[in-house]
């Protein structure tokens, strides 16, 4: 099994396909992952891969079945959490059901999963 990218390597070959130096590629990614961590209340599109987005679960019941309280139903309160959606040509792509790789800059994203 191969091991897996570093950021380095990520930038490296990103300034590769860029035509740019390893430190403008540096200073994009650190400019977006900025922008995504300010954004992601509104949900954060990153072009050809997915959606970063905040979302609060709602409250549930759950009902003990081990321990002192075995056989009660409590309550589980709602939470935030941070959900990545994958976009649907990214997945297509990835699983070979796509050869091409679109123009991510003209295109709008088609989200797959649940909401």
């Amino acid at each position: 099994m191969e091991t897996c990218l570093t950021t380095w390597d990520v930038t490296v070959m990103l300034a590769k396909k860029a035509g740019i130096s390893t430190e403008q590629a540096k200073a994009v990614l650190q400019a977006q992952a900025e922008l995504a961590y300010e954004n992601v209340d509104r949900g954060f599109p990153i072009p050809g891969i997915g959606l970063l987005c905040k979302i609060e679960t709602a409250p549930r019941k759950l009902l003990m079945r081990f321990g002192p309280d075995a056989g009660q139903e409590k309550l589980i309160p709602g939470k935030k959490v941070v959900k990545f959606r994958v976009a649907k040509c990214a997945m297509d792509i990835i699983l070979g059901h796509r050869p091409d790789v679109p123009d991510v800059a003209n295109q709008q994203m088609e989200l797959e999963g649940p909401e």
